[in-house]
């Protein structure tokens, strides 16, 4: 029997850091270039093969979420813009933004497997805490 997937509920006002912590995965800068102004060298980090389609997974996810807000901020401000205007007038920016909390205060959901975090190698890796905070409503 497939083990039971759990659902995994966020505020839509974090997406946006649990998108950048997923995105921040690839690697970190190698130190003799931490420094260096252009083109830093970085070394990948190495997962196990289920972290690796996870965190895919996860990310793929997340983005098409972050996308969907982006496409729902712009329909809102276009809803408060007048008719030849390109900003939110003054008078109408707390109303404005009284609506778009609303929409950040709400959840999203997602069902897709939880990381394994032994597969992370967390310490080989060293992968920043703030990353794996940010990070720990997915990991098993």
């Amino acid at each position: 029997m497939e083990p039971e997937i759990p659902r995994v509920v966020f505020k839509n006002a974090d997406l946006l850091n649990l998108f950048r912590g997923l995105n921040s995965l690839d690697g970190r800068l190698a130190p003799s270039s931490a420094m260096a102004d252009s083109n830093p060298a970085t070394i990948p980090y190495k997962f196990g093969g289920k972290a690796r389609i996870t965190l895919a997974r996860w990310l793929s996810a997340v983005k098409t979420a972050n996308d969907t807000l982006s496409v729902a901020h712009d329909a809102l401000v276009r809803q408060f813009i007048p008719v030849g205007e390109k900003e939110v007038p003054p008078a109408r920016r707390a109303e404005f933004q009284a609506e778009w909390d609303k929409v950040m205060d709400d959840t999203v959901s997602f069902e897709l497997p939880k990381v394994p975090v032994d597969e992370l190698f967390a310490e080989d890796n060293q992968l920043p805490v703030s990353v794996l905070a940010v990070l720990s409503p997915i990991l098993a």
